[in-house]
């Protein structure tokens, strides 16, 4: 036997992830725990947590069992704690008790919950399902693009309100598929006049949908299947969506010809609806050149997004968050969300390690937004390989800064951005949760002692 690995990932890729690899042969196994930092071997904690507990081989099946705390935040015993939600997790396996390369075949990563006695990977069973996908256009030769298809839902989907519990994302062109999201739209939404024969249009600016309302579901490199949690549902049907927009953003640097895109999205549904809509909470820096203006040359670059209290007061009654969504570009280094309330710091979740190419929804202990909380976005940036300045915008070399917060019940606030990048002791520009403008200083706060949620 060579080895079997088995790691905690925040974002579903190898670096930063905890990891614990079992080698040995006979019988004569050993568990021992490793950290990546790189895409290399993994190397060897100072302290060693896992303990090996059993393992059996027949029939040309091995499995193993090792055990270990579900963990703290004492950085120097367990990097990644063990919780009661989903999490991400990579696994990967060798022939030799070196580490080599492993393939695509020898790999693969999943959303799980520990917790849980009877684990399921994959789509809920038995549910219905509907399919929203892309016309078949033909990528076009620009490096950013960005296509619009509509999809009318059956009439027999129409006639009485239905709940989404999950989406999974079909993806057919990866390598340039940068993201998508998807608008709900009255059922006699119809395409623009410029749209193509096959129902496609170029939609940068979204205009042609400003009767419709973004659904609470972006895909992004790497995101996997999308459960909510069984008290929560997307409307689809009578009261939700009956027409789904999809915007595609394809980033095709090399301008490769004939690629014809028919992704799209599996909603799984049910008639038992649940007991609230789901929602969501843009936080972070509009993604424009005044929002966004990152120097080159530099090791981290640090912006601050702070959503004040006045931009809250609004709320009619709290907002729960149940999963979140981070998003930055290629040069993302980490990205931190925290929550103030009557100045102290009650809440920090953060997302180290940033990969661009593994993204997606987090699942997190429920927790709430209430009137005159206030809400800071962090976002770190390496630009170490650029030479000159890179700004915020839609473009894959362009940057972001957002933070997507899956929430309920549903309600009209769905944004609070800064319009333009916040510096020491200047007054800054914000778009408030209720759609007003206001100009604000940032002020102190009193901080955890340490990160609630010990690396998300």
């Amino acid at each position: 036997m060579g080895y079997v690995g088995f790691g905690i990932s925040q974002n579903g890729g190898m670096i930063g992830a905890d990891i614990v690899v079992v080698r040995g042969a006979n019988d004569d196994f050993t568990a021992t725990s490793m950290t990546s930092t790189a895409y290399a071997p993994p190397v060897a904690d100072a302290v060693n947590p896992w303990k090996f507990v059993e393992s059996n081989q027949q029939n040309g099946e091995s499995y193993f069992v090792v055990q270990r705390k579900a963990g703290g935040c004492d950085e120097n015993l367990v990097n990644l704690k063990i919780q009661n939600l989903e999490q991400r997790f990579i696994f990967a396996f060798g022939r030799t008790q070196d580490f080599l390369y492993h393939s695509v075949n020898q790999r693969y990563s999943a959303q799980l919950n520990l917790f849980q006695n009877d684990i399921v990977v994959g789509p809920p069973p038995d549910l219905p399902h509907f399919d929203v996908f892309m016309s078949g256009y033909e990528v076009p030769l620009e490096v950013d693009s960005f296509i619009c298809t509509t999809t009318v839902l059956p009439i027999e989907l129409t006639t009485q309100k239905y709940h989404i519990v999950a989406i999974e994302p079909i993806i057919n062109h990866v390598g340039v598929a940068h993201h998508f999201a998807s608008w709900s739209c009255p059922r006699d939404f119809t395409p623009p006049v410029n749209a193509a024969p096959d129902g496609s249009w170029d939609c940068l600016d979204m205009e042609a949908v400003a009767e419709c309302e973004l659904m609470p579901y972006i895909w992004t490199a790497g995101a996997p299947l999308w459960t909510l949690p069984e008290h929560v549902g997307i409307p689809l049907g009578l009261d939700g969506a009956q027409n789904i927009v999809i915007q595609m953003h394809n980033n095709n640097p090399t301008f490769q010809s004939g690629i014809y895109d028919t992704s799209g999205i599996r909603l799984y549904y049910t008639t038992e609806l649940r007991e609230v809509d789901a929602g969501v909470i843009t936080l972070g820096n509009n993604a424009t050149p005044q929002g966004l203006i990152l120097p080159p040359l530099q090791e981290e670059v640090h912006v601050v997004s702070d959503c004040p209290e006045r931009c809250t007061a609004g709320l009619l009654e709290p907002i729960t968050i149940f999963s979140i969504h981070w998003h930055m570009h290629q040069v993302g280094k980490d990205i931190e969300f925290r929550i103030i309330r009557e100045g102290v710091e009650i809440l920090h979740l953060t997302m180290d390690h940033w990969d661009y190419n593994w993204q997606g929804y987090y699942e997190v202990d429920e927790f709430e937004i209430l009137p005159n909380d206030r809400l800071i976005t962090e976002c770190r940036y390496d630009t170490r390989t650029r030479t000159d300045t890179t700004y915020g915008g839609d473009g894959t070399q362009d940057e972001m800064c957002y933070i997507f917060l899956s929430s309920y019940p549903a309600h009209a606030a769905n944004a609070c951005l800064s319009l333009e990048m916040q510096r020491e002791d200047q007054p800054h520009e914000m778009l408030c949760l209720d759609g007003n403008i206001t100009s604000y200083y940032s002020e102190p706060f009193e901080p955890l002692e340490e990160v609630k949620f010990c690396n998300l």
